[in-house]
C-alpha cells in the first residue's frame, strides 16, 4: 500500500482487458483507503459507487492519495473526450463527402 503513488490497473487500456473483480479485490481496498483519507476511482467515479451487477464484474482499478487520483481523473476524462471529438469529427467527414 506504500508505494509512493498511486495504484493504478489497466486503465484506459485496449490492450489489457480489466482483471480485477469489483466485489472481492476492488471495493475492499478502495474502502480502506478511502477511509485512510484517499480516493478511489474507476476513472470516472468512486470504486465505492459502482453499482455491482455481478460477482465477477470487472473493473479498472485507481487508488491512491486524493491529489493523485484526481490527477489520473482528470487525465483520462481528457482522453476519453479527446477520442469522442475525433469519432465525432470523423463522422462528420463521412456525411458531408456524400459517400456511402
Amino acid at each position: 500500500m506504500a508505494k509512493g503513488e498511486g495504484v493504478y490497473c489497466s486503465i484506459g487500456s485496449k490492450l489489457q482487458k480489466k482483471k480485477l473483480r469489483i466485489l472481492y479485490e476492488c471495493a475492499p481496498i478502495a474502502f480502506l483507503v478511502e477511509k485512510a483519507g484517499g480516493l478511489s476511482s474507476n476513472g470516472e467515479i468512486s470504486l465505492l459507487d459502482v453499482k455491482v451487477e455481478g460477482y465477477y464484474q470487472k473493473t479498472d482499478f485507481i487508488v491512491g492519495s486524493k491529489d493523485e487520483v484526481q490527477r489520473v481523473q482528470r487525465f483520462y476524462v481528457f482522453e476519453k473526450e479527446k477520442k469522442q471529438k475525433e469519432k465525432a469529427s470523423k463522422n462528420d467527414l463521412l456525411q458531408n463527402s456524400g459517400l456511402p
